[in-house]
């Protein structure tokens, strides 16, 4: 029985992490600044990497390949959606 609550308490301390890291990376959207902006996004990035969330991990991965294209929403004043920018 101690086994079973440790890994729920594992799990679910995964999930509630997790979920922290996916709501601060809203504050990604906020940004006015592309420098500002980038900032953010690679340090973001970094805490991710440091994780233990590896489905966050593959994340950031697509992140990084798409950083400079994530950024032309900043540079463009947040006048089109991120998918005209793209």
């Amino acid at each position: 029985m101690r086994a079973i609550i440790s890994i729920c308490t594992i799990s679910s301390s995964i999930s509630f992490r997790k979920r922290l890291r996916k709501e601060d990376f809203q504050r990604f959207w906020k940004y006015e600044s592309p420098v500002w902006a980038g900032k953010f996004l690679d340090q973001w990035c970094r805490d991710v990497m440091h994780s233990k969330i590896d489905p966050l991990k593959k994340f950031v991965g697509t992140l990084r390949n798409h950083r400079e294209l994530l950024l032309n929403y900043f540079r463009a004043k947040k006048a089109f959606s991120s998918g005209v920018v793209e």
